[in-house]
């Protein structure tokens, strides 16, 4: 387990990417996804 602590801007970015996604997936899902989405466009 990873604890993650955000600026103020930076968790209104999340809260908005989560609301623009199907489902409204929580925070920790959000983060999990985006993470998940970067290291991918990494590996290109």
């Amino acid at each position: 387990m990873v604890g993650v602590r955000l600026q103020p801007d930076d968790l209104a970015a999340l809260d908005a990417w989560v609301e623009a996604q199907d489902g409204e997936p929580s925070r920790p899902e959000a983060v999990r996804k985006l993470m998940r989405l970067g290291l991918a466009a990494q590996e290109k």
